[in-house]
């Protein structure tokens, strides 16, 4: 999704200063690549001064911590200005943040990926706590990079599963890769691989030979993890006419050509072959110390994944 939404912020920055004699001062960065550092010191910042007007992030990360939930959100100074009701395939799992703050913009669908002839017959995970089972241990690549694996699962396999579905997952898991490196390792069709991978959607498409593999929506859903953008409520008027391009319908559809289903009710998302989508929801976001409840997760896994062989 960064280079489209890059290619797309650039156009409409560059129309934006022709028109406004205004310069969009903006930064585009990969999730990952700040999945530590600015996220872990978000944690620390207590003035609404310190925040950009316009924030756009991925994946349940700092600013759904209890520091971040106490220092602004609880003090209502950002606006929602997702359309309502927002697109069907979003609006019938409770997507939309009913406190007003977050503008839930679209969702990166994490589905499995099993390599047929890798697989022992009849042995397909049919839901995700099959994946969990003592036959597929160390058969299963996740999101993840020195000692960090993605929370847009760990989660919400902690909330079907719990600590017991935590220690189980690690067991599973061989290693953590970046989904672009899971592309390649599959496409490379070497026997020597793991048969199993969990990764979004957008990159299950980038598979060259389709052929070899099975796309699997799980029986819970494709988990949904969340894009969402924060916008002070101060500055709305003066943002408007950025916040109206990125929740518009042309910047809809070409996240949804993607693979990221957009919220915008306008745009028909490209999910032919998911039939469903599984979200943790806001109870669970807001009856849990996220940040307490990610370094505890971390803190299980971690100790099983070691245990159980996985390569770092």
């Amino acid at each position: 999704m960064k280079m489209p939404f890059n290619r797309a912020l650039d156009a409409f920055s560059a129309e934006y200063s022709k028109k406004t004699g205004n310069v969009l001062h903006s930064l585009v960065e990969g999730n990952v690549n700040h999945e530590i550092s600015y996220y872990a010191y978000m944690d620390s910042v207590t003035s609404i001064e310190e925040l950009p007007d316009i924030i756009i992030s991925s994946d349940i990360n700092s600013f759904y911590h209890k520091p971040f939930q106490e220092n602004f959100l609880s003090k209502e100074y950002f606006v929602n200005l997702a359309a309502s009701p927002m697109n069907s395939d979003f609006e019938s799992i409770g997507f939309g943040d009913l406190r007003g703050q977050f503008t839930m913009i679209s969702g990166n669908l994490l589905v499995l990926i099993t390599i047929d002839e890798l697989m022992e017959v009849n042995s397909r995970p049919e839901s995700w706590g099959n994946v969990l089972k003592k036959e597929f241990r160390n058969k299963v690549i996740m999101r993840g990079q020195n000692g960090f694996f993605c929370n847009g699962v760990l989660l919400p396999f902690y909330q079907l599963y719990g600590t017991e579905g935590i220690e189980k997952l690690a067991s599973s898991v061989y290693a953590g890769l970046h989904p672009s490196k899971m592309v390649k390792m599959i496409d490379s069709k070497k026997d020597d691989v793991p048969p199993m991978y969990i990764m979004p959607y957008f990159f299950a498409m980038k598979i060259k030979d389709k052929s070899r593999v099975t796309i699997t929506i799980p029986s819970e859903g494709a988990i949904v993890s969340p894009v969402q953008m924060l916008v002070k409520k101060t500055a709305t008027e003066r943002v408007k006419e950025i916040t109206d391009f990125l929740c518009g319908k042309k910047f809809g559809e070409i996240s949804a050509k993607a693979f990221f289903p957009t919220t915008n009710p306008e745009v028909k998302n490209k999910l032919e072959d998911v039939d469903s989508i599984y979200w943790v929801g806001w109870d669970f976001l807001l009856n849990n110390d996220i940040g307490t409840l990610k370094k505890e997760i971390a803190e299980v896994f971690n100790k099983k994944f070691m245990l159980s062989g996985g390569v770092v």
